[in-house]
């Protein structure tokens, strides 16, 4: 996420924030777990929650 920021923080200086492409793979990058790389997917689709399932937060 470091890397991202600074990157954009260097873009929007030089007055060319990156695109919503380069911007995508620097956030993916940042990833940690399979949830956040299905949820950034476009093409993805929603998960299924049965009423046994419990999220820990």
């Amino acid at each position: 996420m470091r890397a991202a920021s600074a990157r954009q923080r260097a873009a929007l200086e030089g007055g060319s924030p990156p695109d919503a492409d380069e911007w995508r793979a620097l956030l993916c990058a940042g990833y940690t777990t399979a949830e956040q790389h299905a949820a950034s997917s476009p093409s993805a689709a929603a998960a299924s929650v049965t009423a046994g399932d419990t999220t820990f937060f």
